[in-house]
């Protein structure tokens, strides 16, 4: 092989591993400014007053690249509110808080490291009712003592559900309400359900208008014969 065969051969191995490398590097997420998650919690055991948490809330102000700006905001069993705004999240780095979003490329098997959480095993996928709707989400299990688990949501990476081990409680999380996605009606989007309920009401409405018009029709030539 000459010098520049090997050249060539070289130039074009350099270039598939930066090409793949940075495939395998990439960190893909969906989340826009506006985009929120809601969660009701509930608390099993003895909880210090702030852990007893009843409702849990996080708005997307801003995202730019992998960096997510969230406020934060969570009700306590007394009825006080504490708001945490401005919290930036970087989820190429596993900066996700207690695991608020994570990237949407991940899937069974993969170990995606968590600041807060440390390494996060993926498990299994299932269908779920999430917020109204029938999603695909991810199960993962952290390798920390407490062994909290999650899912996310495939799709857009946002933790739909969690169990929290705490020393004097364990924290159930669950979705209540998104704008991430719609509720669905017998398996289909809301606005698609509506949408077919008008749909069906002209069509009864235009049948009905048919039908009187068919009649009248057909009673037309009768009175012509009677006169």
């Amino acid at each position: 092989m000459n010098k520049s065969a090997i050249l060539a051969t070289a130039l074009i191995l350099l270039i598939a591993v930066a090409f793949f490398g940075e495939a395998f590097a990439r960190v893909d997420i969906v989340v826009k400014k506006g985009d929120w998650m809601e969660y009701q919690v509930t608390v099993a055991g003895e909880p210090a007053p702030i852990h007893n948490i009843t409702w849990a809330r996080f708005d997307v102000m801003d995202v730019e690249g992998t960096v997510v700006a969230i406020d934060f905001q969570t009700k306590f069993a007394n009825g006080s509110m504490w708001l945490e705004p401005n919290i930036t999240l970087n989820v190429a780095v596993g900066s996700i808080g207690e695991g608020c979003i994570i990237p949407t490329n991940l899937t069974v098997s993969d170990v995606y490291h968590s600041e807060y959480e440390g390494n996060i095993t993926f498990t299994n996928t299932q269908n779920l009712q999430v917020g109204g709707a029938q999603r695909t989400v991810l199960s993962g299990i952290s390798d920390t003592i407490n062994q909290n688990t999650y899912l996310w949501d495939k799709q857009t990476g946002v933790m739909v559900q969690a169990t929290t081990s705490l020393p004097d409680c364990t924290v159930y999380t669950k979705t209540s309400g998104t704008n991430l996605w719609q509720p669905q009606f017998f398996g289909l989007d809301v606005t698609l359900f509506y949408a077919l309920i008008v749909i069906m009401a002209v069509v009864v409405v235009v049948g009905v208008v048919l039908v009187g018009v068919w009649r009248k029709k057909a009673r037309l030539p009768n009175k012509l014969k009677l006169m």
